[in-house]
């Protein structure tokens, strides 16, 4: 899959700095995911294993940070995920579904702990900024919840039977119900680890 212009802007030299989210703006040309994208439920593909918001890679913590991850904010202590969708959209040689968008969820307590690979299914709400605030207006992008396991012996068979967006399985629309509200969910979201990274609760199993 082809990177989006999200993900080239990431693999700039500069860490996460208000200068990054001008940069990401500028780049993008205000540009994000098309609208038939945002406010519904998509399946996507966790990035990379699921830890401390602080111990993610550099390109992955500035990708997190154009999501509103932010060092000394709340959501930065949080159960949080690297995701990457793909874009419904199609340009010059790049078919459908070929182009990715690096983008990012808060787990909910009761998920068990994400690994890359998983498909999960994630609550999809804007472009950019898509967690700012989260701890304090509880709306936001989430995952809703897993749907292949990467470990499991039949991820091949269920990736196959997951969403396609053009050719490729594991990304595109769930169909499911899209509730007005992140609390209609019922889930809970409490901090996981402390100010030094240390988790306060083990993974649910």
């Amino acid at each position: 899959m082809a990177l989006s212009t999200a993900a080239l802007v990431s693999l700039a030299g500069c860490g996460p700095s208000p200068l990054l989210r001008v940069t990401n703006s500028a780049i993008n040309m205000g540009q994000g995911l098309p609208d038939e994208m945002l406010n519904t439920h998509l399946a996507g593909i966790v990035a990379f294993d699921e830890i401390w918001a602080d111990e993610y890679g550099r390109v992955a913590r500035n990708q997190l940070y154009t999501q509103g991850i932010e060092r000394g904010k709340p959501e930065y202590n949080m159960r949080v995920v690297r995701i990457n969708l793909s874009n419904t959209g199609s340009a010059l040689w790049i078919d459908k579904g070929e182009l990715a968008f690096p983008t990012g969820a808060i787990v909910p307590d009761h998920l068990p702990r994400l690994h890359a690979g998983d498909i999960v299914e994630i609550r999809q709400t804007k472009s950019w900024m898509s967690m700012e605030n989260f701890a304090a207006v509880r709306e936001g992008n989430i995952v809703v919840r897993v749907l292949c396991t990467a470990s499991d012996s039949a991820y091949k068979a269920c990736v196959d039977r997951a969403p396609k967006t053009g050719r490729i399985p594991g990304f595109g629309f769930t169909n499911t119900h899209y509730p007005v509200s992140v609390k209609d969910y019922g889930f809970t979201f409490t901090p996981m680890f402390d100010a030094q990274g240390k988790a306060l609760r083990p993974y649910p199993s």
